[in-house]
C-alpha cells in the first residue's frame, strides 16, 4: 500500500501557494471586510471605495454604495457623504434602489455575510 503522505504534502503546498497569491489589494479588501462587518465606519468607507474602483474586489457600484452608505449613516464625515453623492451620479435609479435594499438586508444581518 502506497503512502498518502506525499500526496497530502503536495496538496498542502499547493493550497499554501495559492493562498499566498493574493495581491496586496485583495488582502487589504479582506481585512477591510472583516472590520466593516464589525461595524467600523472607516473600514466600511474604505471597502466601499474599493468596490467603486475594483481595487482588490470585483467592481460593483451597488456594493460600493452600500458600504459607503453605512459609513455615511454612522457619521464618518464629509468625505463619505461626498463620495456617496459621486457614486449616485454614476448609478441608475434601479441600481440605487438595489443598493438601498441590499443595505437594509445587510444591516438586518448585522453587516455579516453581505
Amino acid at each position: 500500500m502506497k503512502s498518502t503522505l506525499p500526496i497530502c504534502l503536495i496538496l498542502f503546498a499547493l493550497v499554501f501557494v495559492l493562498q499566498g497569491c493574493k495581491t496586496k489589494a485583495e488582502n487589504a479588501a479582506a481585512k477591510a471586510l472583516t472590520s466593516a462587518e464589525q461595524g467600523a465606519a472607516l473600514a466600511q468607507f474604505k471597502l466601499g471605495k474599493m468596490y467603486a474602483s475594483g481595487e482588490g474586489v470585483v467592481e460593483d457600484k451597488i456594493y460600493a454604495y452600500m458600504w459607503v452608505n453605512f459609513a455615511d449613516i454612522q457619521g464618518l464625515g464629509k468625505s463619505a457623504s461626498e463620495f456617496k453623492s459621486e457614486l449616485v451620479k454614476q448609478m441608475t435609479p434601479t441600481q440605487i434602489a438595489a443598493a438601498e435594499k441590499l443595505s437594509l438586508e445587510c444591516k438586518n444581518k448585522g453587516y455579516k455575510d453581505c
